[in-house]
């Protein structure tokens, strides 16, 4: 359950689907009983240069309450959100607001423009999801279906263990844990070198494992464990998985499955047609001295 969410928006398409799919998170919340709290803000800047301080600050921030009235009255539900402006960069302003309000999930649309100011660029939505510390939603122009399954991407890193964490605490329905494995390059060269059904029942192996720890023993029943040899960005995105969301976590490590390096995030962001919701690892335990 998702108990507070926060919508950054511009003046783009992007945004206002952003502000839709969070908009039907809320409602859908609300219709189990729940009551989140769902902030929308938006951000403005002069210009980077601005050497004889021509810029107004005055019609910037008019500028920018319109974007959010704007969209208050095109998507149904945002009017009863809460409201924030921000004077600067949008990445960090995103970023302040969440922490200030304790939010637990921040949503942006995958692209965006802004003749106000810089508001939501693409570069926005990466600095963004790279930099929080709480999980960070990226909602392409279209979104298709709200009610298929979540696809997590696994490779047992401590990201990727939140991930699942996070899907089976936040998703309802099915969860797809996907993890893909391949060969070595040396392999392609001397395919008598290694054995490619090693590689696949190491790969099932320490996801049936890592999945057992993550459940506290007994495998969730809600969960679909998938071992697939594939590139890992294309793997989590195969249309035949017909995912509603997929899930990700931010950082990951390389090693024999290679997934979710941040490469393959910033990828699956870039060119998934379903939201995707990026985790980042849990905090290290404090060490005492």
């Amino acid at each position: 359950m998702v108990r507070s969410v926060l919508v950054a928006v511009d003046d783009s398409e992007a945004a206002i689907v952003a502000a839709r799919w969070t908009a039907d998170l809320v409602t859908a919340e609300r219709a189990k009983g729940n009551d989140p709290e769902a902030i929308i803000m938006t951000a403005w800047s002069r210009p980077s240069v601005d050497a004889q301080g021509i810029f107004d600050d005055e019609p910037l921030r008019n500028a920018a309450t319109k974007v959010l009235d704007d969209i208050a009255a095109e998507v149904e539900g945002v009017a009863t959100f809460d409201r924030a402006l921000h004077k600067g960069h949008a990445a960090p302003a995103i970023i302040d607001e969440a922490e200030a309000r304790d939010v637990e999930l921040i949503v942006v649309g995958s692209r965006g423009r802004s003749p106000i100011a810089q508001v939501l660029l693409g570069s926005v939505s990466r600095n963004v999801a790279a930099r929080s510390n709480r999980p960070v939603a990226v909602i392409p122009k279209t979104t298709g279906a709200a009610d298929g399954p979540t696809v997590v991407g696994y490779d047992d890193s401590p990201a990727a263990r939140a991930a699942v964490r996070w899907a089976l605490d936040n998703c309802d329905g099915e969860i797809k844990v996907v993890s893909a494995w391949f060969l070595p390059t040396s392999a392609i060269y001397d395919p008598a070198a290694v054995e490619a059904r090693t590689f696949e029942d190491n790969a099932r192996r320490q996801l049936e494992s890592g999945l057992k720890e993550i459940c506290g023993g007994t495998i969730d029943s809600r969960i679909t464990a998938i071992v697939q040899r594939d590139d890992p960005r294309l793997a989590v995105l195969d249309p035949s998985l017909e995912g509603a969301r997929v899930v990700l976590g931010a950082r990951g490590h390389s090693g024999v499955m290679g997934l979710l390096l941040g490469s393959t995030v910033t990828y699956v962001a870039a060119h998934s047609p379903v939201p995707v919701i990026i985790v980042p690892p849990p905090e290290p335990p404090a060490v005492g001295i």
